[in-house]
């Protein structure tokens, strides 16, 4: 058996909404988030969220004395609703992860370098653009109205 997973565009069960997941909206766009255009369809508005890996250059204990200004950096942009989501990831060694969204990825990667751990050379981030297909009603609620 081979071809495209069950539920995946044109697979079998396109366009059928299933339980526990939105779609992201009206015309595919979660209201409050940052919009792309997709290239195969230039009039059409898509919402684009970033997955920002933070990892570790140096040691946790090399990080540890810029530990005050990474938090300060990320309630500053939990609190304009730029970052949806942050955490450690588990082990903490590993880094990070954050969820956003920004009017580009230039602005997203420039919004990074400020960050005190990536300023000081203990830490880089890997950014990654995604294209929600499905959203659990939850969290399409909380992306309509960054922010709030």
């Amino acid at each position: 058996m081979g071809g495209r997973p069950r539920g995946a565009r044109g697979g079998p069960g396109a366009g059928r909404k299933r339980p526990g997941a939105a779609r992201c909206g009206a015309g595919g766009r979660i209201a409050g988030t940052t919009t792309g255009v997709r290239p195969e369809h230039p009039t059409e508005e898509v919402t684009v969220l970033f997955v920002l890996r933070l990892h570790y250059t140096a040691t946790e204990e090399d990080a540890a004395p810029f530990v005050p200004g990474h938090v300060a950096f990320l309630e500053r942009h939990h609190g304009t609703g730029t970052f949806l989501l942050s955490g450690q990831t588990v082990p903490t060694s590993d880094g990070g992860v954050i969820l956003a969204h920004g009017p580009e990825r230039a602005a997203v990667e420039r919004l990074a370098a400020e960050d005190p751990f990536v300023a000081n050379g203990v830490a880089a981030y890997t950014i990654t653009a995604v294209t929600p297909g499905r959203v659990h009603p939850a969290l399409a609620e909380a992306l309509a109205h960054p922010g709030d």
